[in-house]
C-alpha cells in the first residue's frame, strides 16, 4: 500500500483518510453489511501540520500499513478469549424492539443495541465495532510510536471502544481514551490483559472460580437438588451464568447450589421470555432482578417469595394485573412497572413500607389506591404518561417524595393542596392541558428546586404571573413556554394572515375566471342573434345591493356590461338592471359608461315590458330572495303579454347567460315557476 499525501484531518492532526477495505483486506469477507461507509481517519498526534510526521511515526505507520490485519487478528482473538468476562461486565449482546411513544403522543418503534456479542469466529466481531479512528502517537519506544484504533460499539455506548498497541502486540483494551492516547496502555502489564481487566472490574478468574467452587461444595447439605439444577438450566440458557456463557458447564449439581446461591442480582433485559420457572424462588439472596423488556403477560407469583428482594424492574412486558402477593417484597426499595397495561393498582402496594422510588408510567391509570399514602419512604412517583385528569389526592400524603412526574397526563387543574407536599424538590407537569397555576405557592415552596411546564395551555399573561412570583429563581422552563407561546401566537397570526389574503386572491382569480366564462356565453349568445337579427332582446337581470355597494365588483361589472352592450349595440338590445335601490343602471353610449337612473315606480317597468310584443325577457335564476315579491308582480303583469312558447324562449336565453355566482343571492324558485 503506498503512503498517501498527508493532510489537516477533522481532529486537527496531520493525517488522511483511508477506507476498512483497503486497510484490512484480510477482513472483507467477514463482514455482513459491505455497503456501510467505513472511512478511517489515520492521524499523526502532536505534529505541526506544516511538518512531516516524525521518524518514530513514520516507522509506526510503516508498519501499520504492513501489518494492519495482523494486528486486528490479535485485538479479536483477544476480545473472543475473555469473553466471558465482558459478558459479565457488559452483558451478552441483544438487540430489542420495542414501541415508544413522542411527547406529543405519536408511536415510533426504537431498536436498542446493547451487550458484548455472543460469536463463533474472533473475525466475526468486526460487525459489532468499528474503527473510526486510527491515532501514532508522538510517544515512542524504541524509536517507533504507539498505534491506537479508536472507534464505537454496542457494549459501551457512551465511552466506546479504544485499543493500543506497540508494533503489533496488542498493549491495551478499553474505553476510546485508549485509542485516542495509545502510549497510556505503555504503562500497564503488557502481558497479562485479563489480569489487567478482572481487577480492573472486580471480577474472578475462572480458574480460580472453579476451584473456590470446588471446595465450598463440600459443605452443601441439600437432599434434592432437582429445583436447582432446573433454575441452574433455565440461567445458563438465557446467558446468565459467569463463566459458562458460551461454554459449556463442567460444574457439579452441588457446585451449581453455590453458583445460585451466590448470585445477587440478575438482568433478563431483552432475552424475549415469556415464563419463569417456579424454582426461580431458590435465589434466596437476590436483591436485584430484572425482567424489562421481555414477553410477560402477568407478574410470576414465585417471585414474590425473593423476599430479599431490593430492585424489582419488570418493564416493557404486557403486565395487565400487578398480584396482591407483592406485599410480600416488605424489602423493596426500587419497583418499576413501566410500559405495561395496568389500569389499577392494588391497595396491597401500601404494605411496601421500604419503597422509595415507584416508576408506574406509560401505562392506563386513572387513579391511584388509598394506601399509596402510606408509603412513606417514597422519594420519586413516576405516574407520567398515563391517563389522571386530576392529581391522586392519595400522593398528597407522602411526606418524603421529592420528585414527581406527571408528564403527558390529562391534568386540567393543580390544586393548591398539592402544598402539603413539603419535601417536593421537583415536579414535571408538561405536556397536560393546563391554563392556570396556583402561582403564589411557588415563593413558599422553599423545598421546590425545579418545575417544569411546556406543552400546556397557558395564555401569556398566565405564564408571566408565574414569572412574577418566581422570587427564589426555581430551575423552570417557563421562559422557554413563554417564549413558545408568543411565537405560536405569532405563527398563527401570520398564518391567518396568509390565509385571509389566500382567500382574497382565490375570490379574486375566481371572479376573474367566472366573467372570463361569462365573457365566452355571450360571444356565444353573439353567435346565435346573428343567425335572427330582426329580433330584439331586453334583459332583466337581479343585482344584489351588497355587489353594487363593493366598489371592485361594481367595476368589473360596469366592464361586463360594457362589453355586452358592445356586442349587441347593432340590434337594439336593451339591458336592464334591477336592483334594491331602485335604480336603473343603463349604458351612456356618449361616455362609454354605466349611468344609474332610478325608477320611480313599476308602471315605468310596465312601459318598457309592454312596449314590444316579441320581447325575450331573462330573468336571472339568481334573483334577490326579498325582491321576491316584486318579482312576482312583474311576471303577474307579463303573464298575459306571453304564451308558452315565448316563455321556453325566456328559459333559453336564461340558461345560456350564466351570471357569476358572486354577484348575485339565490331565491327559494326559480323565476319560471310562477308562471303556472
Amino acid at each position: 500500500m503506498l503512503t498517501p499525501e498527508f493532510e489537516l484531518t477533522e481532529s486537527e492532526n496531520l493525517g488522511y483518510y483511508t477506507t476498512f477495505d483497503k486497510l484490512f483486506a484480510d477482513y472483507i469477507p467477514y463482514l455482513n453489511d459491505k455497503e456501510i461507509d467505513r472511512t478511517i481517519e489515520v492521524n499523526f498526534q502532536f505534529t505541526d501540520e506544516e511538518t512531516k510526521p516524525n521518524e518514530a511515526q513514520l516507522k509506526a505507520h510503516q508498519f501499520l500499513l504492513t501489518h494492519s490485519n495482523q494486528m486486528l487478528d490479535n485485538l479479536v482473538k483477544y476480545l473472543k478469549q475473555d469473553e466471558e468476562y465482558f459478558f459479565e461486565f457488559y452483558g451478552v449482546y441483544r438487540e430489542t424492539s420495542y414501541e415508544n411513544t413522542h411527547f406529543k403522543g405519536r408511536k415510533y418503534t426504537t431498536v436498542n443495541k446493547s451487550g458484548f456479542p455472543a460469536v463463533k469466529e474472533p473475525q466475526d466481531f468486526i460487525n459489532y465495532f468499528g474503527i473510526s479512528q486510527i491515532n501514532i502517537s508522538d510517544s515512542e519506544k524504541n524509536g517507533i510510536s504507539y498505534i491506537g484504533f479508536a472507534g464505537g460499539c454496542p457494549w459501551d455506548g457512551e465511552h466506546g471502544f479504544g485499543a493500543s498497541f506497540y508494533q503489533q502486540k496488542l498493549l491495551h483494551v478499553g474505553d476510546w481514551d485508549y485509542g485516542y492516547h495509545p502510549s497510556w496502555g505503555s504503562r500497564e502489564n503488557n502481558d497479562l490483559l485479563t489480569d489487567n481487566f478482572t481487577s480492573f472490574h472486580k471480577l474472578e478468574i475462572l480458574d480460580e472460580r472453579k476451584k473456590r467452587l470446588t471446595k465450598a461444595s463440600e459443605l452443601i447439605q441439600i437432599e434434592n437438588i432437582d429445583g436447582y439444577e432446573q433454575v441452574f438450566d433455565w440461567l445458563v440458557s438465557n446467558q446468565m451464568i459467569y463463566g459458562y456463557r458460551n461454554n459449556p458447564v463442567d460444574l457439579t449439581s452441588k457446585e451449581k447450589v453455590v453458583v445460585l446461591n451466590e448470585i445477587k442480582g440478575l438482568s433478563f433485559y431483552g432475552n424475549l421470555i415469556q415464563k419463569v420457572p417456579d424454582s426461580i424462588n431458590l435465589l434466596e439472596n437476590l436483591s436485584s432482578l430484572s425482567l424489562s423488556f421481555n414477553d410477560l403477560e402477568f407478574v410470576p407469583l414465585q417471585l414474590l417469595n425473593l423476599t430479599k428482594l431490593e430492585k424489582l424492574s419488570i418493564s416493557n412486558n404486557k403486565i395487565k394485573e400487578i398480584p396482591k402477593e407483592i406485599s410480600l417484597l416488605i424489602n423493596l426499595k426500587h419497583l418499576n412497572f413501566s410500559r405495561n397495561k395496568l389500569n389499577s393498582i392494588p391497595e396491597e402496594i401500601g404494605h411496601l413500607k421500604n419503597l422509595q422510588h415507584l416508576d408506574l408510567s406509560f401505562n392506563y391509570l386513572n387513579n391511584m389506591p388509598k394506601s399509596i399514602s402510606e408509603l412513606r419512604n417514597l422519594e420519586q412517583l413516576n405516574i407520567n404518561y398515563n391517563s389522571f385528569s386530576t392529581i391522586p389526592d392519595n400522593i398528597l400524603f407522602l411526606e418524603n417524595l421529592k420528585g414527581l412526574n406527571l408528564t403527558n397526563n390529562k391534568l386540567t387543574e393543580v390544586q393548591e393542596s398539592i402544598y402539603k407536599l413539603k419535601e417536593l424538590e421537583r415536579l414535571d407537569l408538561r405536556y397536560n392541558k393546563l391554563s392556570k397555576f396556583p402561582e403564589t405557592l411557588i415563593n413558599q415552596w422553599h423545598t421546590l428546586k425545579s418545575i417544569y411546564l411546556v406543552g400546556n395551555q397557558f395564555s401569556i399573561d398566565a405564564l408571566e404571573r408565574i414569572l412574577r412570583f418566581n422570587h427564589r429563581k426555581i430551575s423552570s422552563d417557563i421562559n422557554t413556554e413563554l417564549n413558545y407561546t408568543k411565537d405560536r401566537l405569532i405563527r398563527k397570526l401570520r398564518d391567518e394572515k396568509r390565509e385571509i389574503q389566500k382567500q382574497e386572491n382565490l375570490k379574486k382569480q375566481n371572479l376573474k375566471n367566472d366573467l372570463n366564462s361569462f365573457k365566452k356565453d355571450v360571444q356565444s349568445l353573439d353567435y346565435n342573434f346573428q343567425q335572427n337579427k330582426k329580433d330584439k332582446f331586453n334583459f332583466l337581470i337581479g343585482i344584489s345591493e351588497r355587489d353594487l355597494e363593493n366598489n371592485y365588483n361594481k367595476k368589473e361589472l360596469k366592464v361586463l356590461f360594457f362589453k355586452i352592450l358592445k356586442h349587441f349595440q347593432d340590434y337594439k338590445i336593451n339591458f336592464w338592471v334591477y336592483n334594491p335601490k331602485n335604480e336603473e343602471i343603463v349604458y351612456d353610449e356618449n361616455n362609454e359608461n354605466i349611468t344609474s337612473i332610478p325608477i320611480q315606480n313599476i308602471s315605468r317597468l310596465k312601459k318598457v315590458i309592454g312596449k314590444d310584443r316579441y320581447l325575450v325577457q331573462s330573468i336571472c335564476e339568481y334573483f334577490p330572495k326579498k325582491d321576491e315579491e316584486f318579482f312576482k308582480r312583474i311576471v303577474a303583469y307579463s303573464r298575459e303579454s306571453f304564451d308558452d312558447k315565448i316563455c321556453q324562449q325566456i328559459i333559453d336565453v336564461q340558461s345560456a347567460i350564466k351570471i357569476p355566482l358572486k354577484f348575485l343571492k339565490k331565491p327559494k324558485e326559480k323565476w319560471w315557476k310562477l308562471w303556472k
